[in-house]
């Protein structure tokens, strides 16, 4: 499990300098890692040590990313115990950052959901087959109408159906 959050009170320090604050402010225990470049970014990736109650620690992967100047990514994971397989997961999902070549890729918008108003009743299978709403599976689109597949549906009766996503 990873949690990706900004960085707070990162500007204009570096992730290793960003990491010495959190130690001198107590927030960390001990850490053992160092800088690293992911992607085009300066980073820090390692394990930390964190408080956890009376006496007790936690260990956490960690990353701090510096991708802009006033922009810091704090990147918190762990596995169900130090180097385990969720924990070499992690890692691997934290090295695998990298800024998007292809422009097109970063412009994509979302599907949208419409709500259509049946002009036919039947089975959910077979409405949904004719409205042309065949973005996401049938199974997919029951689930998110709340309804089974061999449920009949009523005309007048207002269905979810996902639009196609807009590529610029």
């Amino acid at each position: 499990m990873l949690q990706m959050t900004l960085a707070p009170h990162a500007a204009d320090k570096s992730p290793g300098d960003y990491l010495v604050g959190l130690t001198t402010d107590g927030r960390i225990a001990s850490s053992r890692g160092g800088p690293e470049t992911l992607g085009e970014w300066p980073a820090w990736v390692g394990t930390l040590n964190v408080p956890d109650g009376a006496n007790a620690q936690t260990t956490l992967v960690a990353a701090f990313v510096r991708v802009t100047p006033d922009v810091m990514l704090q990147i918190l994971g762990r596995g169900r115990s130090p180097g385990d397989a969720g924990e070499r997961q992690a890692f691997a999902t934290i090295r695998s950052m990298i800024r998007l070549g292809d422009p097109a890729r970063g412009m994509v918008q979302p599907a949208r959901i419409r709500v259509q108003t049946l002009t036919t009743a039947g089975d959910f299978r077979g409405v949904y087959a004719t409205l042309g709403g065949n973005m996401i599976p049938v199974e997919d689109a029951a689930i998110l109408n709340g309804v089974e597949l061999d449920e009949n549906v009523m005309k007048g009766q207002w269905l979810k159906l996902v639009d196609k996503v807009k590529r610029p």
